[in-house]
C-alpha cells in the first residue's frame, strides 16, 4: 500500500468539509436516473471493481453500488466517509495513493471532487489501477447560471473563494487534455432539478468548503447574504442542476 498522501489535501477541503460533513450529507444534490443510466452504459456490467475517488459522503458511491456495481468509496476526509451508507466498500485514501493493485480496476468514478486533485500525478495513479480496457469518468452537478438567483448564488460564494480549486475555472481540464495515458471519448450533461428549501439552499451555501472553513465574522456576513438571496424564492422548489460527465479511456 502506497502512503495515504493526507497532507495533501486542500486546507479548505479539509476543514470545510470536516467542519460541515453533517449539512453536505444532508444538502448536496444526488444523481438522476438518467445519469445513473448514462453511467451503467461508460461503465458497463462486466465483473470487476470501480473506485469512486473523492467520494465524500457517497453520494455517487452509494447509487452505483445499488445498481449492482462492486464499488470502493475511497475518501480521505474521515467525517466525510463516517456518512457514506451501505453499499460500497469504504477506504481512506487520497487520489495520488490509492491502496489498490495495479490494473485491478475496470473502472474510476470522480464525482463533484477531480478540480480538487488534478495533476498529472494522480492521472498518472489513474492508470496505473485501470484496467486497459477500463474507464475513468468525471462528473459535476453544475449550477444552471441562466437563472437569475442561481446566478445571484454563484456570485455570493465566488467572493470568498481565495485559491480553492472549482470546477468552472476548468484547470482540471488543461491537465487530463495535456496528459498522453488517457483519451476523451464521451461527453454527456443531463438535466437533475434537485428539490430544495430555502433553509436549505442557505445550508447548501454553508456546505460549500471555503465557506464552512470561515471564521465567525465572515461566517456571519454571508448567513445574512444567504438570508437575502433566499427572500422572495418559494418555501419549497427544484434547484436547476446539470449533471456534466466526462469520459476517458486509457491509451
Amino acid at each position: 500500500m502506497k502512503s495515504s498522501g493526507m497532507a495533501t489535501i486542500h486546507t479548505a477541503a479539509r476543514q470545510g468539509f470536516a467542519n460541515r460533513a453533517g449539512t453536505y450529507a444532508r444538502i448536496r444534490p444526488s444523481y438522476g436516473e438518467d445519469t445513473l443510466d448514462a453511467l451503467d452504459s461508460l461503465l458497463g456490467q462486466r465483473p470487476g471493481h470501480i473506485a469512486d475517488v473523492g467520494a465524500g459522503t457517497g453520494a455517487l458511491s452509494t447509487l452505483l453500488a445499488a445498481r449492482g456495481h462492486s464499488v470502493l468509496a475511497l475518501e480521505p476526509v474521515a467525517a466525510m466517509l463516517a456518512r457514506c451508507g451501505e453499499g460500497p466498500i469504504r477506504v481512506r485514501a487520497t487520489a495520488n495513493a490509492l491502496p489498490i493493485r495495479t490494473g485491478a480496476l475496470k473502472a474510476i468514478t470522480v464525482a463533484t471532487a477531480f478540480h480538487w486533485f488534478s495533476t498529472r500525478e494522480v492521472l498518472d495513479e489513474f492508470r496505473r489501477c485501470v484496467q486497459p480496457s477500463g474507464t475513468l469518468v468525471l462528473m459535476w452537478n453544475d449550477r444552471d447560471l441562466r437563472v437569475p438567483w442561481v446566478r445571484r448564488h454563484t456570485e455570493l460564494v465566488d467572493a470568498y473563494q481565495g485559491d480553492t480549486p472549482r470546477f468552472r475555472q476548468m484547470r482540471w481540464r488543461e491537465v487530463i487534455d495535456a496528459h498522453d495515458g488517457w483519451r476523451e471519448v464521451a461527453h454527456l450533461a443531463r438535466r437533475n432539478p434537485s428539490p430544495i428549501t430555502r433553509k436549505g439552499l442557505i445550508d447548501r451555501i454553508f456546505s460549500t468548503s471555503f465557506i464552512g472553513a470561515l471564521g465567525p465574522e465572515e461566517a456571519e456576513k454571508v448567513h445574512a447574504e444567504a438570508e437575502s438571496l433566499v427572500t422572495g424564492l418559494p418555501e419549497e422548489f427544484d434547484y436547476p442542476y446539470i449533471t456534466r460527465i466526462w469520459a476517458y479511456r486509457p491509451v
